[in-house]
């Protein structure tokens, strides 16, 4: 009962509305501002709720509208029911009081307070009032803005202000950001495969659509091994897969049609493959053999690394064993 009547009592010093425009705040703006322009379909984004020029800022209220069929926000609590967003640089020094904060991904709303608690708190310039992490659901442009027709703030956005004349709410002028939608034409994962048990980085694989002998695109995987091409012409195209000391895997004869969206087969890369001609076999023994005993102070090293199979930082027989373990295998 008594956080109500807090959050009650700070909502009200936010909404007074003065009639002055103080001369420090002319210029004041104040948007979302998306981390990327375009995105992929099924893709994570972050956007900030920045403000620009800013004098005497003690607090902000603000109601976000955004497209639900098109976006949605990603939990940044999880030890707190429903769906909630992060307060930004602004309010990170200090000790603030939040009420409320919530997103509803079925309405398209985003309801945020933030003030600082101690009274001689005060923020001057230019930062962030709030992050938000979306996902993005369905191809298209769509357009985050402050919500004009609010039940919690004027126009959707309140900057609360301690100068004179006293609780008065900073004029701003508001923005709003917009973000592309696409999908992806040919889509899929790929993995390495485990050397220690411990291994679940799966990025920085290269993958190359070919048509002919010329490169149309490149990509990498990222962390969980998933990777993406957007918007590639229709044709018929070879799929590339490399990162040195593991399988090089090429797929030929696949078919993009105009408008679709192709995904293709899950790959798991072997330990092994050293000189990158598709095969793990004799020549890659050979390969590890000529830098056994070597280690990172060693001239060699950069060339070299990608023997030391098992990470330990010193190639040794055991990594010769790991890459035997592999030979003949070719992932499917």
């Amino acid at each position: 009962m008594r956080k109500k009547a807090i959050w009650v009592f700070f909502l009200s010093l936010l909404l007074l509305v003065g009639n002055s425009l103080p001369v420090w705040a002319e210029g004041t703006t104040a948007g979302p501002v998306a981390g990327k322009a375009e995105v992929v379909v099924s893709e994570e984004f972050t956007v900030g709720v920045v403000v620009y020029a800013v004098y005497g800022l003690v607090g902000a209220t603000l109601e976000l509208a955004f497209d639900p069929q098109k976006l949605a926000v990603l939990d940044q609590d999880d030890q707190t029911p429903g769906t909630q967003i992060s307060a930004g640089d602004i309010f990170a020094e200090n000790e603030v009081f939040v009420g409320p904060n919530e997103a509803d991904n079925t309405a398209g709303r985003i309801s945020y307070t933030v003030m600082f608690m101690d009274p001689a708190a005060v923020f001057n310039g230019s930062g962030t009032l709030a992050n938000l992490k979306f996902k993005a659901l369905a191809p298209g442009t769509t357009e985050l803005k402050f919500k004009e027709d609010s039940n919690l703030a004027p126009h959707g956005l309140v900057l609360a202000t301690s100068n004179a004349p006293p609780n008065d709410k900073i004029p701003v002028n508001p923005f709003a950001a917009e973000v592309k939608i696409i999908s992806p034409a040919v889509k899929g994962n790929v993995w390495l495969e485990k050397v220690n048990p411990q291994d679940t980085n799966h990025s920085g694989i290269m993958v190359t659509a070919k048509s002919g002998d010329s490169v149309v695109a490149t990509t990498y995987s990222a962390e969980d091994g998933s990777y993406s091409f957007n918007d590639l012409p229709a044709g018929s195209y070879t799929f590339e897969y490399l990162k040195k000391g593991w399988s090089k895997v090429i797929h030929t004869g696949i078919n993009v049609p105009a408008g679709a969206i192709i995904t293709l087969p899950d790959l798991t890369l072997f330990i092994g493959d050293m000189n990158s001609d598709t095969f793990i076999n004799v020549q890659d023994l050979l390969w590890v053999a000529q830098y056994i005993g070597k280690r990172p102070t060693d001239p060699e090293w950069p060339e070299a690394q990608i023997a030391d199979v098992n990470q330990d930082t010193y190639i040794n027989v055991q990594d010769l064993l790991r890459v035997a373990a592999n030979i003949g295998k070719r992932p499917v």
